[in-house]
């Protein structure tokens, strides 16, 4: 159903929230974003794409089954690198 959503209008953005790695195994790892939560409660945003070891896994695992071996923790290291290593 989201599929066809997304198929019939093209600028549709869709936002849902899922702890299913079943659900994440319907779409492609570009569309997929992980959320995990600091210390303070502040929200960080990542691509799973992002993960430093997702280019050595993309062909062997799908998405689901990645992130459920990952988890989330390693969003706020990405940043940091991003950033040049800022706080």
């Amino acid at each position: 159903m989201i599929r066809k959503l997304m198929k019939n209008n093209p600028d549709l953005q869709i936002i849902a929230t899922s702890h299913s790695p079943y659900l994440l195994d319907h779409l492609k790892p570009e569309e997929i974003r992980l959320t995990t939560l600091d210390d303070k409660g502040c929200a960080h945003v990542g691509k799973l794409k992002d993960h430093p070891e997702f280019e050595k896994w993309k062909e062997t695992m799908r998405p689901g089954e990645f992130w459920s071996s990952v988890g989330e923790d390693w969003i706020r290291a990405v940043e940091k690198e991003q950033e040049g290593g800022a706080d």
